[in-house]
């Protein structure tokens, strides 16, 4: 559900409510994943156009409210095919994922020529849940119960500046940082790709810097290009020691450089033609990969 209200002529309000249920039945390899997860998104935000020191702005503000029950049962997956489930191998219930915070964005225009905007956004992050794994010595299952609490605090500031020459050219520029947050798959399963506690993990970051051009000879063509120039820290990654597992490493860096282009075409009425192009070069400053294959365990640090 939306509600949109304009205050008056310059102020708009806006408040949102969905609910969403994801509800699994996976049994799409050795184990299979069950598990209801209903989820509530609340937001509100409120954009006002009006003015800055004497000049021209448009204000923005909002507030969002997450939270998710977290469920999910593993059973191995008997032999036989069909799907038949075997025992149940761990799971989590009643516990939940919970995201609250803000952002504002606060954008000026400096001159005839030129605009300027600052943002950013804050969050507070909690999951907690009761991981209980089963082992089956001489065939009896026994339950071993591991509480995973982590809370997460992350801020993403940004700030860019525009600059229109004349009808056909534009530039721009931007800074802009990030944060991805840890999720319940990824505190419940170890780097040994088992049912545990890797709750140590901590938010990935990156940082990006943007520079680009638009020309738009006539208003049937644009052509645009852009250089990018990103940073991560501790990024999450997948590895699979001697199976799939969500793991992370605590120091694994990348900057990845991208260019790109994209041509725009509208001479006809009706029509539009689209065409991009861009190139992606990545490296690693800092990573370690475990690699592991029947006996064989040994780290590799790869640099691309």
């Amino acid at each position: 559900m939306r509600w949109e209200h304009d205050i008056d002529s310059q102020t708009t309000w806006r408040t949102q409510a969905v609910f969403d249920d994801k509800n699994i039945n996976q049994p799409t390899g050795a184990t299979s994943a069950i598990g209801d997860s209903p989820s509530y998104n609340l937001s509100t935000n409120i954009t006002q156009r009006g003015g800055l020191f004497g000049l021209e702005a448009v204000h923005f503000a909002e507030l969002w409210y997450n939270s998710q029950v977290l469920s999910n049962y593993t059973w191995n997956v008997a032999p036989g095919g069909n799907a038949t489930l075997g025992r149940l191998s761990s799971f989590y219930d009643g516990g939940h994922h919970v995201n609250w915070g803000g952002r504002a964005r606060e954008e000026v225009k400096l001159g005839p020529n030129w605009m300027g905007y600052v943002a950013g956004g804050v969050e507070y992050t909690t999951i907690a849940a009761v991981n209980t794994i089963f082992s089956f010595p001489g065939g009896t299952a026994v339950p071993a119960y591991i509480p995973i609490q982590r809370d997460f605090l992350n801020t993403a500031p940004e700030a860019g500046l525009l600059y229109r020459l004349n009808d056909a050219w534009q530039f721009r520029s931007r800074v802009a940082t990030g944060y991805g947050t840890p999720n319940i798959g990824n505190l419940t399963v170890t780097p040994a790709g088992v049912s545990g506690n890797n709750s140590q993990l901590a938010s990935q970051t990156n940082v990006g810097i943007d520079l680009g051009a638009d020309w738009t000879p006539d208003p049937t063509v644009k052509l645009s290009v852009t250089g990018f120039y990103e940073f991560f820290r501790n990024e999450l990654v997948t590895q699979s020691p001697r199976r799939i597992a969500e793991f992370y490493l605590q120091r694994a860096k990348v900057g990845a450089p991208r260019r790109g282009s994209r041509r725009g075409l509208a001479a006809c009425p009706g029509w539009r033609l689209l065409a991009a192009y861009t190139w992606l070069d990545q490296f690693y400053v800092d990573y370690t990969e475990q690699l592991s294959a029947g006996a064989f365990d040994a780290p590799v640090r790869p640099r691309r």
